[in-house]
């Protein structure tokens, strides 16, 4: 699925708390580079304006480093 479809969908799923996994590029701060992680846990909303995802841990990710989004349960998917 498309990074944009992906999120569109996640934005129609936010009422269920869907458990969703973001592999996302986290750049060095002190160097060239950074490491690919992976995040599972409940997105609180996605705001387009900041340019994040935030997690109900209220930790975020920016949107233009997201590699990748995958749904826990795939049966939430149309």
């Amino acid at each position: 699925m498309r990074l944009d479809e992906s999120l569109r969908q996640l934005e129609v799923l936010l009422g269920e708390c869907p458990a969703v996994s973001i592999c996302y590029f986290l750049p060095d701060q002190k160097k060239e580079g950074g490491v690919y992680q992976t995040v599972t846990g409940t997105v609180r909303r996605i705001d387009r304006t900041r340019g994040i995802v935030q997690f109900t841990d209220l930790s975020e990710i920016p949107i233009c480093e997201i590699i990748e989004t995958s749904f826990e349960d795939e049966e939430l998917l149309p």
